[in-house]
């Protein structure tokens, strides 16, 4: 029985008396009953693999949908605004300011240095918003030219520009419905600020190439270390979008205006180190978290996490970080409250002399290296050179 050139069974002909063996036209008779035999039994396998596949499908849909039900449990679990770890003053303001935001739709605009948690925050207030089941969209608009960015945000049709080979979807589309965070927003160029003011006033988009326009629903957080009523001073950022932006503004504090919390936060990232490595030993001495505390923190929170991920690398045999195990520049006595004593005048002169000193001597530390002192400190590389320009910090000619 064939099928396709395959044998897919085999029909037998017995003759149990004495007589003569089949005729040609009992043959070719057999012959037609088990081809026709064979379609009927080809036809009812695949209807058998059929329904096994649908089975499976279906079993593959509901995991699928278990595993999202999942997950969106755990992203509303881990970006609570009740996670975000801090009983300061300074963050219990935060935290009152992200709860009462979370239910509306109007732009947020989160400030605050490198490191301090903007992102978690963005986060916490689409997790907790109406828009929770919706989509979430990062866009970091300090990392790409004018055209690649307008690209990314709006889509852009097919020979638009060079490179162009076919039509794409911005991510302000994708988001369509949820929640766009636009980090860095003070490095986009001013005919990106006038396209996203134009989303925000009415909702429109048109992609590069298009002579249509697009209506999308996108609730705008948007995140900068920079001064931006500086940058409009200066002309490099457009007024009419920082007042549509800061409908609500949240100013995060620098770790140094929040040392209560740094043991807190030390222990939550201790936490995780164990659940990482498999260490339910490791801990921390008091003198290395009165170290901990005592310190400047330039690189914020992400500084104070990449610090303890070191440590927990490197620490003793029976897993307890101590002094030792951290930075010079922490342990060194003019790297902390020494080191603020001997300044007088202003607090602002005071925290960026003592950041540009951080930064050189890490410089110095790391020869000259960007990359690894940008991990050094808990900094984006872009921060480390926006820092070394705003300080006039150059490593010296041979």
């Amino acid at each position: 029985m064939m099928s396709r050139k395959d044998i897919i069974g085999i029909t037998t002909l017995v003759r149990n008396d004495q007589k003569p063996p089949f005729t040609d036209d009992q043959t070719r008779l057999a012959g037609i009953l088990a081809s026709q035999s064979a379609q009927i039994l080809s036809n009812a396998l695949l209807l058998d693999e059929l329904a096994r596949k649908n089975e499976l499908l279906e079993i593959s849909q509901r995991k699928l949908k278990d595993e999202n039900i999942r997950l969106q449990g755990e992203l509303k679990t881990t970006y609570g605004f009740e996670n975000i770890i801090g009983k300061s003053a300074e963050m219990r303001k935060v935290l009152n300011l992200i709860s009462r935001f979370c239910e509306n739709d109007s732009p947020v605009l989160i400030t605050g240095e490198t490191g301090t948690g903007k992102e978690l925050v963005a986060r916490a207030i689409h997790y907790n918003s109406r828009r929770k089941d919706e989509p979430f969209v990062i866009k970091n608009c300090g990392v790409k030219t004018e055209q690649l960015l307008e690209s990314e945000l709006f889509g852009h049709t097919k020979g638009s520009f060079t490179g162009a080979v076919k039509d794409k979807t911005g991510l302000f589309k994708e988001a369509d419905g949820g929640t766009i965070f636009l980090d860095e927003i003070g490095d986009a160029s001013l005919s990106t600020q006038a396209a996203i003011l134009r989303v925000i006033q009415h909702g429109e988009i048109r992609p590069i190439g298009s002579s249509k326009t697009e209506i999308v629903n996108v609730r705008v957080l948007s995140a900068t270390n920079k001064n931006l009523k500086d940058e409009i001073e200066k002309g490099n950022f457009r007024e009419d979008l920082f007042y549509r932006l800061s409908t609500f503004l949240i100013e995060l504090p620098p770790l140094r205006e929040r040392r209560d919390d740094i043991p807190l936060l030390a222990n939550h990232f201790i936490k995780k180190q164990r659940i990482q490595s498999g260490n339910e030993k490791l801990s921390i001495s008091k003198e290395a978290m009165d170290a901990l505390i005592s310190y400047f923190w330039p690189g914020n929170i992400r500084q104070l996490e990449n610090e303890l991920e070191r440590a927990a690398v490197i620490c003793s045999p029976d897993n307890v970080i101590d002094v030792a195990n951290l930075s010079s520049e922490i342990i060194s006595s003019d790297s902390a409250d020494g080191r603020i004593l001997k300044y007088k005048g202003k607090l602002r002169d005071t925290v960026e002399r003592i950041e540009k000193e951080v930064i050189s001597s890490s410089l110095v530390e790391n020869d000259w290296n960007i990359l690894q002192t940008s991990q050094h400190l808990g900094l984006t590389r872009k921060g480390l050179k926006d820092k070394m320009a705003r300080y006039g910090i150059r490593k010296p000619e041979n």
